[in-house]
């Protein structure tokens, strides 16, 4: 039997602190380990509540705005709708508890619902691992909802069918002015119209209402106190307006022609002598300006109407026979001719001529006569 020399085996005490180690070695992995599956499991719970979250609140955001509420709520400050307020669903075998708090939100403090709030919780369970004990875990998150056609709406406001169309001519002191306003996201409160920048006596009406229909009656011929004269024959740029509760706002503009007075006389007549030909008569006048006085009036007349006789020394039975009529291109234009050629009339012949001027209302001044000879 043969003996080797110098061998060495592994002594009991070293099989055991070797062991001892290796089994340090794994406790310290197993909770590593453990750790890292609830690390796992917690991550993917929050990410399940996440995504529960945000599907909520992007189905919320699909429904229409009546829609956004809490299934019959009757709770003050709770709108209405279609979102339950608690669900229970599983996914990935995790619990889930749905909690959504909908809430109307004044955000300028005048007590009126400018929009909602969705507040969406997700709750679930878990077991501490150190404790053993079960725990809730929760994620919040919030959105908010405003009525998109409803949105910072400015009012309107229009002429009804009861006012004058533009370019009409209106005669007579009283004329109506229609106005319809109204305001789909709050209400109108106040209306009013003006007449050339200027607002007349009871100009202003408060309304206080989603919709307004309400007519003034503008006294056109009322007499303005301070530097504005009375409201002039013309035409008139009329001006409706409309405020909602928020001060937004709202105007319409039209021009009519108003007539009150007849145009005043013809100035005067004139038919110089270089401008007389072998057969005819040029006349010429200055503008007849249509209104009661120059201070008031700030158009001229609408038309002219002239006749012409023939002159006799008796001076009586002259019978004027209509020669012409010239009217301007529109009531609102200061364009009518004030210049006649009367053509065709035989040498050493003696006219009396009439002109008369009339307002787009035909109201006609009094007659001017000049007598012209050839």
């Amino acid at each position: 039997m043969f003996r080797l020399k110098n061998s060495k085996g592994l002594s009991m005490v070293e099989i055991m602190f070797a062991t001892l180690i290796l089994y340090l070695v794994l406790i310290g992995l197993i909770g590593l380990f453990v750790s890292t599956l609830k690390m796992v499991s917690i991550g993917k719970a929050e990410t399940i509540a996440v995504a529960q979250t945000n599907e909520i609140m992007e189905n919320a955001r699909k429904l229409p705005y009546e829609d956004v509420g809490i299934i019959g709520a009757n709770e003050t400050g709770v709108p209405t709708g279609t979102l339950p307020e608690t669900t229970q669903v599983v996914r990935e075998g995790i619990d889930f508890t749905i909690n959504n708090d909908v809430r109307w939100v004044d955000d300028d403090g005048d007590n009126e619902n400018d929009y909602k709030r969705l507040r969406v919780t997700v709750s679930w369970l878990f077991v501490e691992s150190e404790t053993g004990r079960t725990k809730t875990s929760t994620y919040t998150a919030t959105s908010f909802y405003r009525e998109s056609s409803k949105l910072n709406r400015f009012p309107y406001v229009q002429f009804g069918t009861n006012s004058p169309p533009t370019g009409s001519v209106q005669s007579g002191g009283s004329i109506d002015i229609q106005v319809i306003a109204g305001d789909i996201d709050g209400v109108v409160s106040n209306i009013r119209y003006s007449v050339d920048g200027f607002y007349p006596f009871g100009s202003v009406y408060s309304a206080q209402s989603e919709t307004v229909d309400y007519t003034f009656i503008w006294d056109s011929t009322e007499i303005i106190t301070g530097t504005i004269p009375r409201f002039q024959d013309g035409a008139r740029r009329i001006r409706i307006e409309a405020w909602d509760n928020r001060g937004a706002a709202d105007f319409k503009e039209k021009v009519i022609l108003i007539d009150n007075y007849k145009p005043q006389d013809v100035p005067s007549l004139n038919a110089p002598v270089s401008e007389k030909t072998i057969d005819s008569i040029v006349l010429r006048w200055p503008a007849a300006l249509d209104g009661t006085d120059s201070d008031y009036a700030d158009i001229t007349a609408y038309g002219y109407e002239l006749y012409r006789a023939q002159y006799t020394d008796k001076g009586d039975g002259i019978n004027f026979n209509f020669l012409a009529s010239l009217t301007a291109s529109s009531y609102i234009g200061d364009d009518c001719p004030t210049d006649y050629t009367d053509p065709g009339l035989p040498s050493f012949s003696k006219y009396i001529y009439r002109i008369q001027a009339y307002s787009a209302g035909d109201k006609k001044s009094d007659n001017y006569t000049y007598t012209g000879s050839h």
